[in-house]
Formats: structure tokens, sequence, C-alpha cells
């Protein structure tokens, strides 16, 4: 156990080294403006990596721990919001960008190396619906 602050404990992290975060999340859910737009980019982006939808109605879609749910009163968009998917390799960075490109979705930066973020930093941007995004790729050692 390793402990960040006295009398609190937290596991090891099990993923890479770079997943600092990858075992504290449960899930993410963000509210969109356009459900079934905001699903078609998802849904094009993501599967390039090989993941598809644990479930789907007309009230949310799910990626696992990834959701997406309309707006309400309660729920206004998700605004401000960067994420980070992980690609196993720059060639699945590429390829999902491209994906994006193809389907007519918006770029934020051609992919490529940014080592302002890390010397094996590779992203490439989109911008979905309502937010920007990115997929990266980081090898865990």
């Amino acid at each position: 156990m390793i402990s960040h602050r006295a009398g609190v404990e937290a596991h090891p992290l099990e993923a890479c080294p770079h997943a600092s975060l990858g075992v504290v999340f449960d899930h993410v859910a963000i509210a969109v403006s356009d459900l079934a737009a905001s699903e078609r980019f998802y849904r094009t982006v993501l599967s390039v990596l090989g993941v598809e939808p644990s479930h789907a109605d007309a009230e949310l879609v799910e990626w696992e721990d990834w959701d997406i749910g309309p707006t309400d009163r309660e729920h206004p968009v998700t605004r401000g919001l960067h994420v980070g998917f992980r690609a196993p390799t720059r060639e699945a960075v590429d390829a999902f960008w491209q994906a994006g490109i193809d389907a007519g979705f918006r770029d934020d930066g051609a992919p490529g190396p940014r080592a302002i973020y890390g010397p094996d930093y590779y992203g490439g941007f989109l911008l979905d619906p309502d937010r920007r995004m990115q997929t990266l790729m980081q090898p865990c050692a």
C-alpha cells in the first residue's frame, strides 16, 4: 500500500506507470447536446480502438466506463472537458484521428509527437460535437 496522506492508504496503481489515475475512476459520464450526433462520433472513433458500446438506448450510451447521455434540467451540456483515450500504438492514434476526419469531424491537431507533454507522447486531436478530446499513445514499460 502507498500512503499519500497520513491515515489514508491507496492501492498501488496496477496499470502501466503512466496510468496515474487508471484505477481511481469507476466511470465518467457526460451530458451531450445531441445524443445521436455524439453517439455517431464516439462509435466512429472508439471502434477503431476495438471499443464497442456495452449499452445503448434513447437515454444513455455506454462504453463500459465512458458514458454519454442527453441534457436535461439537472444535467446541462458538459463543457471544458478534455478527454485522453489511450491507444496501443502510434498507428492506432493515426487510425483513430483519420476515422474522425473521414467521418467529417473537426481536426484539432494532426497526429504527431507532442514533446511538450512528455518524451513518449504522441497524440491526435479531434473535436466532438460539444467539446475537445484526444487520443494518445504512451508505451507501458
